[in-house]
């Protein structure tokens, strides 16, 4: 903005009340971009607790899980030592019912490692999602540039 040199009280009053009207313009633009950034802030905080709670929630059911898969071991191993003891007689007998009890057990050990998949796939959505969030921030002030 080019501006010539006020020669008289009257264009010098003008100038300053031109300036002053511009400062006031910028100090409500900053007044808006930090409200806009605290409100973006807030939504953040709120994310991140949201996410730490899921990530908690989440590990609680994997831990349970995995407590459960333990216990179903210890289950396999005593009712496969109940089959050995109860047919140890029939050699034939015994590896059908080992077999049965390996295939459930297997059977029951992947329907296991597939809720776990699928949990951890959702655990690292979320901090996926996470980093993508606190990188757009990191970088609000290029993203809004590009958009002026």
């Amino acid at each position: 903005m080019a501006t010539k040199t006020p020669s008289t009280l009257g264009d010098v009053r003008t100038h300053i009340a031109l300036l002053e009207q511009q400062a006031n313009d910028m100090a409500t633009r900053f007044d808006y971009i930090t409200t806009r950034f605290e409100k973006i802030l807030d939504r953040v905080e709120h994310l991140t607790l949201n996410t730490t709670t899921l990530i908690g929630q989440h590990d609680t059911q994997i831990s349970a899980l995995q407590q459960q898969v333990a216990r179903s071991e210890e289950v396999f191993r005593a009712g496969q030592a109940r089959v050995e003891s109860a047919v140890h007689d029939s050699a034939d007998e015994m590896s059908v019912a080992i077999t049965q009890v390996e295939k459930s057990f297997s059977e029951y050990r992947v329907a296991t490692d597939a809720r776990l998949n699928s949990l951890e796939k959702v655990r690292w959505i979320v901090i996926g999602m996470g980093m993508a969030i606190g990188y757009a921030i990191a970088n609000l002030g290029s993203i809004i540039n590009f958009f002026k």
